[in-house]
């Protein structure tokens, strides 16, 4: 690993986008498109969930201030 682990295992958890990634990844390959296009196309449209849309890099807006771990123990 390229950065140690901050818990020793079975200790405690943290949110990790990892899988997310690596999912975005597999439909791009398998697709050659991408998730959000995918997630569009095959759930919300349709759904007809048009107030609903994938949240991205580009159009995500997160307000201040922001919880920055989700441990469930207290880091100072």
């Amino acid at each position: 690993m390229q950065h140690p682990s901050s818990l020793m295992p079975g200790s405690d958890w943290e949110y990790s986008n990892t899988n997310y990634v690596l999912s975005g990844m597999v439909i791009k390959a398998a697709t050659d498109h991408s998730w959000e296009h995918e997630v569009r196309a095959r759930i919300l449209r349709p759904l007809r969930l048009t107030l609903s849309h994938p949240a991205t890099g580009r159009s995500c807006r997160v307000p201040m201030p922001v919880i920055t771990s989700s441990s469930s123990r207290h880091r100072e």
